[in-house]
């Protein structure tokens, strides 16, 4: 069994090089299981690990006491074209 935590850095080609394919049951873990604005990357991370199962929120969190409350305050910011093709996003 594989366990993959932070999986959605398992599409780099270095990492998903590295994941074992003899694997026949893995499980990955990520608060971001969707790449933004990179299906490949997405389909990538599903083709290994399979669809997502289960999810598990921000308000079921807050919800199950696990926790700390406090405000968000949510501030979009739309990256620039370089900082969208860098390494990492």
């Amino acid at each position: 069994m594989w366990v993959g935590d932070e999986c959605h850095q398992h599409s780099s080609i270095a990492l998903s090089e590295a994941l074992p394919a003899h694997a026949k049951m893995r499980l990955g873990l990520s608060a971001t299981p969707k790449h933004y604005l990179d299906q490949t990357a997405t389909d990538q991370l599903t083709g290994y690990y399979g669809e997502i199962v289960d999810t598990y929120s921000l308000s079921d969190a807050l919800r199950n006491d696990v926790l700390t409350p406090y405000d968000y305050q949510v501030v979009l910011v739309d990256l620039t074209e370089d900082e969208t093709e860098a390494p990492g996003n």
